[in-house]
């Protein structure tokens, strides 16, 4: 009877559990978003509560300016024509350079409440980091193989000599 009963309360606090996941799935705001990752990088950058408050407001308003250099993409159907494909890659170089610009701005913001490694590391979390992050994965499986490559043949030509 007993271990009945313990698994139907085990089974209870399973099913309730999952209720629960499954009701706060999916419901953060962009807005809450840009708040737990700026409250991450300031525990990761080991910030007092007076200069953490400053970085949340900062950051939050470096994100903002960084969104709002985004112009909104038309969704068209079929292939597109020459003109549009220029005028798609001029508006892409137009976003980098105000992105650019941006970055450049903030860059001198967080300096004042930042130090200069810390700044470093704020900059290169921010924007596309799913890009950067699968970037860098690449790098580190090519650069590794070249790396037993080049070890390989350095043996080979000692060996040979």
């Amino acid at each position: 009877m007993r271990k009945n009963l313990f698994v139907l309360v085990l089974l209870a606090f399973v099913l309730s559990f999952a209720a629960n996941a499954q009701e706060h799935k999916g419901k953060i705001t962009p807005e809450q978003r840009v708040e737990f990752r700026a409250k991450k990088l300031s525990k990761e950058l080991l910030l007092d509560e007076k200069t953490s408050a400053k970085f949340v407001t900062l950051y939050k308003e470096y994100v903002a300016a960084l969104k709002a250099t985004h112009p909104e993409m038309n969704k068209q159907k079929g292939e597109p024509t020459d003109a549009q494909r220029i005028e798609r890659l001029q508006k892409r170089y137009e976003t980098q350079a105000k992105i650019a610009n941006v970055n450049k701005e903030y860059v001198g913001k967080f300096s004042k409440i930042l130090t200069a490694p810390q700044v470093e590391k704020v900059m290169s979390k921010s924007g596309s980091q799913g890009k950067n992050r699968f970037a860098k994965q690449q790098g580190k499986r090519f650069n590794n193989k070249n790396a037993k490559g080049a070890a390989r043949g350095k043996d080979v030509k000692k060996e040979m000599k």
